[in-house]
C-alpha cells in the first residue's frame, strides 16, 4: 500500500512537471517578437521633429526627408528636405547645434557614391534658434543621396569635419 502511494505521488509529479513545461512552451509561442529598433535612429527622429517644431517648419507633402544624425553620438541634429520641381531642386537644411567658436562655421554638401563625390551646398545661417540653408538647383542632384554637415574653419568648400549626415529616403 505504501508502495502504490509512492507510485501515485510519482506519477502526479511527472504529470506536474510536463503540464508546467507545455505551459511555458505554450506561453513562449505567443509572444510576439518585437523588431529591433536602433535606439540612436530613434532618438535622431524625435530630435529632428523637436526641430521642426522649434523652427515652425512645415516639410512639404512633395518633398523628400533625410533625417541627419549625430556621426559623434552628441546632441546635434536635423532635417534635410529635396523637392524636384520640373528639373529645378530645392533643399533645405535645418540643424540644432550649438554655437560654433569664433572662425568656425557650419556647412552642408550633398554627397554622392565615391570618394570626394560632393556638392557644396553653402554655409548655414543662424535662424529661429538653430541654424537653417536653402538651396536651388536646375542641375540633376538625384545621384547625390547623402547630406553632410560640417564644422569648419578654412573657408574653401571642401569639408573638415562631418558632424550631422543623412540620407535622403524615397
Amino acid at each position: 500500500m505504501e508502495e502504490d502511494k509512492q507510485q501515485w505521488l510519482s506519477i502526479a509529479a511527472v504529470v506536474l512537471v510536463i503540464a508546467g513545461l507545455g505551459y511555458f512552451l505554450f506561453r513562449q509561442s505567443q509572444q510576439v517578437e518585437t523588431p529591433e529598433v536602433n535606439s540612436a535612429e530613434v532618438i535622431a527622429e524625435q530630435k529632428a521633429e523637436e526641430l521642426l517644431e522649434q523652427m515652425n517648419f512645415e516639410v512639404p507633402e512633395t518633398a523628400v526627408r533625410a533625417t541627419l544624425r549625430d556621426v559623434e553620438g552628441g546632441s546635434g541634429a536635423g532635417v534635410a528636405t529635396k523637392i524636384d520641381d520640373d528639373g529645378n531642386q530645392t533643399f533645405s537644411v535645418l540643424v540644432a547645434l550649438p554655437e560654433p567658436s569664433t572662425g568656425v562655421t557650419y556647412e552642408a554638401y550633398l554627397v554622392g557614391e565615391g570618394e570626394g563625390n560632393e556638392v557644396y551646398l553653402g554655409k548655414l545661417r543662424e535662424a529661429k534658434g538653430g541654424w537653417i540653408l536653402d538651396y536651388e538647383s536646375k542641375a540633376d542632384l538625384s545621384e547625390y543621396t547623402k547630406v553632410r554637415v560640417t564644422r569648419e574653419e578654412v573657408d574653401d568648400r571642401v569639408s573638415e569635419e562631418v558632424i550631422l549626415e543623412g540620407e535622403f529616403r524615397e
